[in-house]
């Protein structure tokens, strides 16, 4: 709808809303997908999510700007929005929009949640428990 680095006042008199999750503004349309609005919605809940201009806390940006200014954010906020943003992409893939991301993105999501899994991982880490099926 507009690029990443647009001015709000600009994006939103488009008609581009902003989706928090994926930081990015969206037609109108996509943004009120119903598969997107419970996702975001779902993000937002596990909130609130502050940014900051610094890594110690300091200055805090509001999301729409963060694209212009760049943003601190914490661990859990990225973890929610890499899990939140790969499930997101693969929707608007099949709906045929697109993705929102760069596929190195996507690897660094993945990477991100690996890593974060294996600085701690769970006590049944190589436990045989999942099955399984030929897909489709």
């Amino acid at each position: 709808c507009a690029p990443m680095n647009t001015m709000p006042e600009i994006a939103k008199a488009q008609g581009c809303k902003w989706d928090p999750l994926v930081n990015v503004w969206l037609s109108k349309e996509a943004f009120e997908e119903s598969e997107n609005l419970s996702t975001v919605e779902k993000f937002l809940s596990q909130g609130p999510w502050h940014h900051y201009l610094h890594q110690n806390g300091s200055g805090t940006v509001k999301p729409e700007y963060e694209r212009l200014l760049g943003a601190w954010l914490m661990k859990r906020e990225h973890l929610i929005h890499c899990q939140l943003t790969l499930r997101q992409s693969y929707f608007w893939m099949s709906k045929g929009y697109g993705t929102t991301h760069f596929f190195k993105h996507t690897v660094h999501c993945l990477r991100f949640l690996l890593d974060t899994i294996f600085e701690n991982p769970p006590k049944d880490l190589d436990d045989i428990q999942a099955f399984i099926t030929p897909f489709p």
